[in-house]
């Protein structure tokens, strides 16, 4: 935020050098994860280092929780001596936290590394296949005085395109942003009761659920005419089937699955990260971690994340389906009680992650918009009420939510796909992918599915289920196999949804008409997840 690169390189896209505009763009997107990724990845840390970071944020997790707590009571049930001392303790834990951290800096970071150069990042891609990304140039004000789509291509090939909007003389108006503004909207709205896996879900009346199917389609096509149709001729020159997907511009919170079925599609932070996703060596890990239906006591600790979670009734079948189609005897399975994040984090702390091959969560998500970080998975708490008993000790803190952070400072995965099967695990912040991504990039995985906006417990449970068996049985690729979960899923009548439920839950098939609509055909069910990675 605030930096001059993407001028820079709106600059040179002007001046039609599109080379280094790219290059000036990648730079912009590549600083901050790119580089904590390659720094683990040429230097990781020792066992002793590792169960020091992982202890002192876990006493940090524990002094904030504590802290929210008692600044949530009523000012007549506050100890203010109590939160003096909370206070206190946490400014010295901060400092501990800076001197570790510039201490491993002086000891690993040696050089600073920089965006990979376009020429690198090319050889990375696949053939019929490129790389977009998208650049508003704006004045502080709310709409961009300039749009540009960005193109690279497997051979080197370098495009930027002028985006014109559909003002006087191609100037983007209000008009613009609200189609943008009112379409992602609609995406996360939907005509039918939902059982979601996050807190709140925006409704609309099932008297207007026509109107507003025929409203996102009418925007959807808007859309594709002023920010994708105009990059057309180069991607079908090139005879592209495939794009690769930097999150940014105005395109940063709307998947493209929800614009247009013409293409495969995965996502990347940076053109670098995607290449360093795909120079890695093969993993050897075989196994399996499959975690979620947690038990949600009394106490859960929800209140102060602003959210009612409720049972996730579908996400015990989920956990079973993935280890079924998957077909991996190596595997951990922690539902219910056994959710916990005093086993996951024993299995950091002795290493174990680093055997799984594939981590699957199905559970709730409560993202933090604010402190993208502290965005956490609800697991079964152990500690309920007691933040305090194991501050300093170094044991695993388990309050039942396991953040971003602690992810990103604990974990060291050689996973090829971690999928968060919950609510808007792919969002936090303002722009493109931050929080359980960085934290699970950083940690090592290759790849990530996860979810854009709040998503149904059981449309979520079938599109997993679809989604490994192409894995499992049909040996696709990650992006390839939720592509065709997806047009499966929206494609479903609603006597295969019944009979499909039935399966899952044990139950019977309910009678249907065989006159109604596919029940997950509105974008809501099906173009929430993406895949993350190379």
């Amino acid at each position: 935020q605030g930096s001059p690169l993407p001028l820079l390189a709106a600059c040179r896209a002007r001046r039609d050098d599109p080379h280094a505009a790219w290059q000036t763009l990648e730079a912009s997107f590549a600083r901050g994860l790119w580089e904590e990724v390659e720094r683990r990845r040429v230097r990781p840390l020792t066992a002793d280092e590792q169960h020091r970071v992982i202890a002192l944020t876990a006493d940090l997790q524990r002094v904030r929780d504590q802290l929210v707590h008692l600044e949530t009571l009523p000012e007549e049930q506050r100890d203010h001596d109590a939160v003096e001392a909370l206070e206190s303790r946490r400014a010295g834990l901060l400092t501990e936290a800076v001197e570790l951290d510039a201490a491993l800096s002086r000891r690993y970071d040696g050089s600073r590394p920089g965006a990979l150069s376009i020429d690198r990042i090319a050889a990375a891609l696949r053939p019929h296949s490129a790389l977009v990304a998208w650049l508003d140039v704006s004045c502080g004000g709310p709409e961009p005085i300039e749009r540009f789509g960005f193109i690279l291509l497997p051979d080197g090939t370098a495009r930027c395109v002028d985006l014109p909007g559909s003002g006087p003389a191609g100037t983007w108006t209000s008009d613009d942003q609200q189609l943008l503004d009112r379409f992602r909207a609609g995406l996360e709205s939907v005509d039918a009761p939902v059982h979601s896996r996050g807190a709140g879900l925006v409704r609309i009346e099932p008297s207007d659920a026509l109107a507003r199917r025929e409203e996102i389609d009418r925007d959807a096509a808007r859309l594709r005419s002023l920010l994708i149709d105009p990059l057309r001729t180069i991607l079908d020159g090139a005879d592209v089937h495939d794009l690769v997907v930097v999150p940014s511009g105005p395109l940063a919170k709307i998947p493209l699955q929800a614009l247009t079925d013409d293409f495969g599609l995965s996502y990347v932070p940076s053109g670098s990260l995607l290449a360093s996703l795909r120079s890695r060596p093969r993993t050897r890990a075989r196994g399996l971690l499959a975690v979620g239906a947690p038990e949600l006591a009394d106490d859960t600790p929800v209140d102060f994340r602003g959210a009612g979670l409720g049972p996730l009734p579908f996400g015990k079948r989920e956990i079973e389906s993935v280890a079924t189609f998957l077909g991996i005897d190596e595997r951990t399975v922690l539902i219910g009680q056994d959710a916990t994040e005093s086993r996951l984090l024993g299995l950091a702390q002795d290493g174990a992650l680093s055997r799984y091959r594939y981590v699957h969560f199905a559970t709730h998500a409560v993202i933090d918009e604010v402190d993208p970080m502290s965005s956490a998975l609800l697991l079964t708490s152990t500690s309920a009420g007691d933040t305090l008993s194991t501050a300093g000790t170094g044991r695993p803190y388990d309050d039942g939510w396991l953040t971003a952070e602690e992810i990103r400072r604990g974990w060291r995965i050689d996973a090829d796909l971690v999928t968060l099967s919950a609510c808007r695990t792919g969002i936090g912040g303002g722009f493109g992918f931050i929080s359980f991504a960085d934290a699970l990039l950083s940690a090592g995985a290759r790849g990530l599915v996860l979810s854009r906006w709040k998503v149904d417990d059981r449309a979520t449970a079938l599109l997993m289920r679809r989604f490994y068996s192409n894995l499992g049985q049909r040996s696709l690729s990650p992006a390839a196999a939720l592509r065709d979960a997806q047009h499966w899923l929206r494609g479903l009548d609603a006597k295969r949804v019944s009979e499909l439920t039935a399966e899952l839950t044990g139950g019977r098939a309910r009678e249907t008409s065989g006159t109604e609509s596919p029940p997950f055909a509105h974008p809501y069910y099906w173009a929430a997840f993406v895949f993350v990675g190379g």
